[in-house]
């Protein structure tokens, strides 16, 4: 049999599997992420004297990120989608006691550095809480004096690099308007937003987990359940289009504009999509030109992923010239319901197999299937516009536990809801899919708020310590108490900034900096590995360590251009949109 058809045999017919196990797999990476955080939080306690404590070095990042990633995000995310794929829920079980054994070694640590005093060379209050404010003061004016503004980027994840002055000069004025002193000033241009990390980490995720999937599909060392379904159904790899969508929602321009787009905007919107449309043609010519395997029934005989999302991003611009920004959720649930309707008067066998019978081809019947999703996924963006401008308004750790809190709570109703709808289609992007991707893309969501706050807090809880002189007591049970009263009682409710990006991982951020350089090239090396041997026929030990050297490839080329502020021209939106202003608050 002819390789090319043994292959679309191999991913042709899949049903997917049970929701429930593609929410497994979603939660395993929001617990690697946290993993990860407490990993780093632990090595800033036991290393003091090796890592250094101000925020605005670099060393700790440069030396150690990309090992940390490595094993706590990257390894974790292949071995589930492949090796330890049918024994997801003890997977989940594992990392909820891997995360509590870190809690409870930090909280055991921390006395122990306390009582170190200044024994290595470092302030006890450094060596615990990571910067004091004086620290911060001095280490702030020292790495200004030397011109280190390659540090100061690096500390914030690079947001400084992409244009986000103008929020962290708003933070600064909240904070003098509150008559904070000038040590407080340099914390705040020193940390980033907690809600722009969680985006991040978001978006990072997003990219590596389909990343590895579009890759991995072609072994037999993936299973079957996680491949994209046929027509409808529940599976890992359904979700990544979808996803990809949210993650632009999150950062799109209309999510923080308070008024109706021009002409103008539209035109400039189409010159930046230029790029996607000439990835979309290349696609479809080297697919052409190689032979290579790309099944019609997924978008259709041109379309694909890159047409999809340059047409969401272009109708999402257009909708903006006659729908005020604030109202694009519900012109985008009138979408949807107009939508489905179509698709239950008869649109949805036509586009499944009712067009065959067709003699007469042209473009738009060849490419039905990707057309008619167009209109879903645009309603998914529009309805992510909206979820993106609350989150850009949480400006305090309170805020953000209460928009986490909601956000679960919406995700439970909207898996609930999913019972009464037809199986979800990513073929056609009907009201099913929506809201299941939605109620993922949520609960990811607030399961990535929960786990930063915890970290903050437990933060916050060693400074506890240091303060009431707790460290003297070898109860474990006493700090645990003392910490559970930190997160019940010591909310705090101003604007102050927060020490989040110690603990964020850096390879996250450096997916976010050249996200498209690093998806274009995951999808070339996907071909070339197809192309140069039989990947359906490799065992799974040896499919296993070609993943392994393949996502080491992907990842090693993020870092290796974010350590060196290397930015390549192609990329999907970036959070230099983040940097304009605000949305009011009503």
């Amino acid at each position: 049999m002819d390789k090319r058809v043994a292959h679309e045999i191999f991913v042709k017919n899949l049903t997917g599997s049970r929701s429930v196990e593609v929410f497994y797999v979603i939660a395993c990476c929001a617990a690697f992420v946290f993993i990860d955080g407490l990993v780093r939080c632990l090595f800033r306690l036991q290393r003091p004297a090796r890592c250094p404590t101000d925020l605005n070095s670099t060393e700790f990042q440069t030396k150690f990120d990309f090992l940390v990633d490595l094993v706590a995000i990257t390894l974790p995310m292949l071995c589930i989608i492949t090796i330890f794929s049918a024994w997801l829920p003890y997977v989940l079980q594992a990392c909820f006691l891997i995360a509590a054994a870190l809690i409870l070694i930090i909280l055991s640590l921390a006395p122990r550095k306390n009582s170190l005093g200044g024994s290595s060379g470092v302030d006890a209050n450094d060596a615990l809480h990571g910067p004091s404010i004086e620290s911060i003061n001095r280490s702030t004016e020292s790495l200004l004096a030397q011109g280190a503004v390659k540090s100061i980027n690096r500390s914030t994840d690079g947001l400084l690099a992409q244009g986000a002055v103008k929020s962290i000069n708003r933070s600064i004025d909240g904070i003098v308007a509150q008559g904070a002193t000038r040590q407080s000033i340099n914390q705040a241009a020193a940390v980033a937003s907690i809600e722009r990390m969680i985006i991040s980490q978001y978006r990072g995720t997003i990219l590596l987990l389909t990343s590895l999937t579009i890759l991995a599909v072609d072994f037999s060392v993936f299973p079957r359940w996680m491949a994209k379904t046929e027509v409808e159904g529940y599976s890992v790899m359904d979700i990544g289009v979808g996803a990809f969508v949210i993650a632009n929602a999150l950062v799109a321009p209309q999510a923080k504009e308070n008024e109706k787009s021009t002409l103008r905007m539209l035109r400039k919107e189409i010159g930046e999509c230029l790029i996607l449309m000439v990835l979309g043609a290349g696609r479809f010519v080297s697919v052409l030109l190689t032979d290579y395997q790309a099944p019609e029934a997924e978008y259709g005989k041109h379309w694909n992923f890159f047409c999809t999302l340059a047409f969401v991003k272009i109708f999402g611009r257009l909708a903006v010239v006659f729908v005020h920004p604030r109202h694009l959720a519900v012109f985008g649930i009138g979408c949807l319901f107009l939508y489905e309707s179509a698709l239950h008067q008869g649109w949805y066998d036509f586009v499944v197999d009712g067009n065959a019978a067709i003699k007469e081809r042209h473009f738009i019947l060849d490419n039905l299937s990707g057309l008619s999703s167009c209109i879903g996924f645009s309603a998914l963006f529009f309805i992510w516009t909206y979820i993106a401008r609350e989150l850009q308004t949480k400006r305090t750790p309170l805020s953000l536990l209460q928009y986490g809190v909601m956000r679960c709570l919406y995700s439970f109703a909207l898996m609930m809801s999913l019972q009464f709808f037809p199986l979800p289609s990513r073929r056609l992007a009907n009201t099913s899919y929506v809201l299941w991707t939605t109620y993922l893309a949520m609960a990811f969501l607030s399961a990535l708020i929960f786990s930063r706050l915890l970290l903050i807090y437990l933060d916050q809880y060693v400074q506890d310590i240091r303060q009431a002189e707790v460290a003297r007591t070898k109860s474990i049970a006493k700090k645990t108490l003392l910490f559970v009263d930190t997160l019940l009682l010591r909310i705090p409710k101003d604007e102050e900034p927060l020490q989040s990006a110690a603990y964020s991982p850096g390879l996250l951020a450096a997916l976010n900096f050249n996200a498209m350089p690093f998806f274009l090239l995951a999808n070339i090396l996907t071909g070339l590995i197809n192309l140069s041997s039989d990947t359906t026929q490799a065992s799974h030990l040896s499919g296993f360590l070609i993943l392994f050297v393949y996502a080491a490839t992907l990842t090693s080329f993020s870092e290796f251009l974010f350590k060196l502020r290397v930015k390549i021209p192609l990329r999907l939106p970036s959070f230099s949109a983040l940097s304009t202003v605000r949305p009011k608050r009503d």
